[in-house]
């Protein structure tokens, strides 16, 4: 008696074709593996007047993103296209802009980020942008922090401004697109922090 034996037809083609991100839990990534990626532009130009001594969001500069593990670290990036200096002739030199991103979970701004204080803390990461140039300096700045929120909450990552005498914030002025990008990557210990 004979026995036939017979293999399934595997094509190395389909094998390399397989998308495996959609069939690896996100558990069972490798420490450091970016787990999601979400990106938001800005493409309408503005201007805007923070002269109240308080901290104000940058309309449309923001970016939501919802963590899939509780531990992971949440690194955003900003890139904001704006005009820093004399506009509508303010041009002392006591006049600023100064920047922070902020996180914001349930309607409650919790903290910035550019030295990781509570609220109200003097840290900025842009502490002097305007001295007195008379037509004004267009640039583009780019910022990148690293949050640790320990949430699977949504959680938005906002960019605030605040101006010192009567300086004004002026952006997006040449048709130009600002934006921000939030990435999860995944944290030793991730699943149970």
């Amino acid at each position: 008696m004979s026995v036939k034996v017979t293999k399934p037809t595997v094509r190395l083609q389909d094998k390399i074709n397989l998308n495996y991100a959609d069939t690896i839990p996100v558990e069972r990534m490798p420490v450091g593996s970016i787990i999601q990626t979400v990106h938001n532009t800005m493409v309408t130009s503005g201007s805007s007047n923070s002269s109240t001594g308080s901290w104000s969001p940058v309309a449309g500069m923001y970016v939501d993103i919802t963590p899939r593990l509780p531990g992971s670290r949440i690194m955003i990036h900003c890139m904001f296209n704006s005009i820093y200096g004399n506009y509508s002739n303010v041009g002392s030199a006591s006049n600023y802009n100064h920047l922070r991103i902020y996180r914001v979970m349930n309607s409650d701004t919790q903290l910035h980020y550019c030295t990781g204080q509570a609220s109200g803390g003097g840290g900025r990461m842009d502490a002097e942008i305007q001295r007195q140039h008379n037509q004004g300096e267009h640039s583009s700045r780019f910022y990148q922090v690293i949050d640790q929120p320990h949430t699977t909450m949504k959680i938005r990552y906002q960019l605030y401004y605040i101006s010192t005498g009567t300086h004004i914030l002026f952006h997006n002025d040449t048709n130009s697109t600002s934006s921000m990008t939030a990435y999860e990557i995944k944290y030793a210990g991730a699943e149970t922090q």
